[in-house]
């Protein structure tokens, strides 16, 4: 019996270092075929074995190395859906990404991002599908307009959409972060990052190397950090809009949103639909000020924990390590927190999608771990190391607090519950926290879509 067909997608920025883990992770995919490639004006027309500066450890694959490059333009991605194209990997660069992803999203193709460019919109997802997979369901309400300029024979406006993964050191914060949160709750977080050189990308077609130093900040990664984890442990609600006549949704760059509407009620929703309904007035007695509609979509509850956050860069190939304090709302112990990593489960892990991890997060006891020479590339660099547990005393005077009021225990407990605590967590930042992280989006996507 013959294996079925592939689906085809397409990758933008195909010759960059993203892009070649997209295309190398890609290579045996049981699920996705890559078909078509593009990139700069510059790389276009020549074959994707000229144009790529190839730096991965693996060979090039065979299926690519003669595709012509194209060139990224909104009126080419625009077509692809018509084309037969239905799924986007994007490892653009932001100005890029806010260019050229909405032509295809427009055009009806659903594109996997890789840049922050969407990221923190209100109507795109941001995922790790092991800690808010029911996100996606934004995505379903997304409508990307089509502009003019895009349209030719082919293009039409559809029901495409962007979906997006994290920064890649957010992914290994947050992994490490959601199994306590659903267990403990989050007060504070503070983490310091030791980020690796290809992080950074290609400089002039090389990767970066900064020699017997590092780079003590990262401009814009902090932000990153304080921001996309409270809308990735958020909470997926029902919002209510008004939409009076003269605030009407309008086009734009942007998935249609309702011009000057604010959201009067929010509650949060045992039935997470993506479906909107609307409820029409029915004249000037019942619609005094001109409500035209109230329109109920969903919309993410941010979380509220605090988090503080300095980024550096090392002089390590591969690999985020990230050094994390916790003040957790509910006390826990050492054993508890451990119970929770091991045990993580998730939807991946039930579908049993091609490239999710059967174990996402590896707890180890070991006094030298974890490292990124030794541990980032744990089931294909997609699960995550934790070590370093250890009780946080910048955190202790709410214990203190608690052994003030006399509660006396008769024998020492070799384990007690504490608010704070300290540990260190590595993930691979190409693969999880990149290429990887948009390719399990995409399959989860896949599989869970409305049919």
């Amino acid at each position: 019996m013959s294996s079925p067909a592939r689906i085809p997608v397409a990758i933008l920025g195909a010759t960059g270092t993203v892009g070649q883990r997209f295309i190398a992770r890609l290579a045996d995919h049981p699920w996705f075929e890559v078909t078509r490639v593009f990139a700069s004006a510059r790389s276009a027309g020549q074959p994707y074995k000229r144009a790529a500066g190839w730096l991965q450890p693996s060979d090039m694959p065979k299926a690519v190395r003669n595709l012509e490059v194209e060139a990224t333009t909104p009126a080419a991605l625009a077509q692809l859906a018509s084309q037969g194209i239905a799924v986007v990997f994007s490892a653009l660069g932001t100005d890029e990404a806010l260019a050229f992803e909405p032509a295809a999203a427009a055009g009806g193709a659903t594109v996997f991002s890789n840049a922050s460019a969407f990221r923190m919109h209100p109507s795109v997802p941001l995922v790790i599908p092991e800690v808010n997979a029911e996100h996606l369901a934004l995505a379903l309400q997304q409508s990307w307009p089509l502009d003019a300029a895009w349209e030719t024979a082919h293009a039409h406006s559809s029901h495409g959409a962007i979906i997006t993964n994290p920064n890649c050191s957010t992914v290994g914060l947050v992994m490490s972060l959601a199994p306590l949160a659903r267990r403990f709750g989050l007060r504070r977080v503070h983490v310091v990052t030791l980020q690796a050189l290809s992080g950074a990308g290609l400089v002039n077609g090389q990767p970066l190397s900064i020699g017997d130093t590092i780079v003590p900040n990262i401009p814009g990664e902090a932000d990153k950090l304080r921001t996309e984890p409270h809308k990735l442990l958020g909470e997926l609600v029902d919002a209510v809009t008004v939409h009076t006549h003269a605030t009407q949704p309008t086009h734009g760059s942007a998935p249609h949103q309702a011009s000057g509407a604010a959201p009067i009620h929010a509650s949060k929703s045992s039935n997470q639909t993506s479906k909107s309904s609307s409820h029409q007035a029915t004249g000037d007695s019942a619609n005094p000020k001109g409500i035209a509609a109230l329109h109920t979509q969903l919309e993410i509850e941010p979380a509220t924990f605090q988090v503080s956050a300095t980024t550096t860069r090392v002089p390590v190939s591969h690999g985020h390590t990230l050094c994390v304090s916790v003040e957790l709302e509910r006390p826990a112990t050492r054993a508890q927190l451990i119970e929770v990593w091991q045990t993580a489960r998730a939807r991946p892990q039930e579908l049993k999608l091609p490239s999710a991890p059967l174990q996402p997060i590896h707890f180890y006891e070991e006094t030298d771990a974890p490292q990124p020479l030794h541990h980032r590339n744990l089931e294909a660099g997609m699960a995550i190391a934790i070590g370093q547990l250890e009780r946080e005393a910048l955190f202790a005077d709410r214990d203190d607090a608690a052994s003030a009021k006399g509660q006396a225990q008769t024998k020492p407990n070799t384990d007690p519950a504490t608010h704070g605590w300290k540990f260190i967590t590595l993930s691979h930042n190409l693969e999880r926290g990149a290429a990887g992280g948009s390719i399990l989006n995409a399959e989860l996507w896949w599989a869970t879509r409305p049919k």
